[in-house]
């Protein structure tokens, strides 16, 4: 609830578009009429949703997804996005994916993920997760430094083959960090790193 006596909110109307908790920062500094501080805020991917507070047609700046990821001992444990109704969530550790229509299912009792007529849906939601989302997997070949500091090119395709290698080479904390989630200390200060890039 928003309210400010003789401001630019309307009485009496709602809203029901997409907006998060972290774009109350930017909204809020937009209605004051002041600029976003470039340095030191932790809302760094804050959307300012003050024009669809005063006009309800005005949604072409508003978020379409909005991505959470749940962290515990500086490991990404189970993330999701939200379209419209829809919420998917993906468990990190399984790779299990649910899908909940919560215009129907406030509760997530009925997971929809299999259904045929979502499967579409579903692909464009985890695409745009992984787009959003901190710390998936680097697509590109990288260097690794194997044994006498020889630089040989690997993908992350070569530590999902062996998982131990995630303990024997950093890189894999650094560009597979799906692959290679908490093998070591590295790998958890990278996380951390991405959630703060990331907001």
């Amino acid at each position: 609830m928003i309210r400010w006596d003789n401001g630019p909110i309307p009485k009496g109307e709602t809203r029901s578009h997409l907006v998060g908790l972290n774009d109350l920062f930017a909204t809020l500094c937009e209605l004051a009429g002041i600029d976003v501080p470039e340095e030191g805020h932790s809302a760094i991917d804050s959307v300012s949703f003050a024009d669809y507070i005063a006009n309800e047609d005005s949604t072409d700046d508003l978020r379409e997804f909005l991505g959470v990821w749940a962290v515990k001992d500086g490991i990404i444990r189970q993330e999701s996005i939200r379209k419209n109704n829809l919420k998917l969530v993906r468990d990190r550790e399984s790779g299990d994916l649910f899908l909940y229509d919560l215009d129907t299912d406030l509760s997530e009792t009925t997971n929809l993920v299999h259904r045929n007529s979502y499967r579409v849906t579903v692909s464009e939601m985890m695409n745009r997760l992984k787009e959003i989302g901190p710390c998936y997997d680097s697509e590109n070949t990288f260097h690794v430094v194997g044994n006498g500091g020889v630089k040989q090119q690997r993908t992350c395709a070569w530590f999902r083959e062996q998982p131990n290698r995630c303990n024997m080479h950093s890189e894999g904390a650094i560009e597979c960090r799906s692959t290679c989630p908490g093998r070591n200390a590295i790998a958890s200060v990278q996380i951390l790193r991405c959630l703060v890039l990331k907001g």
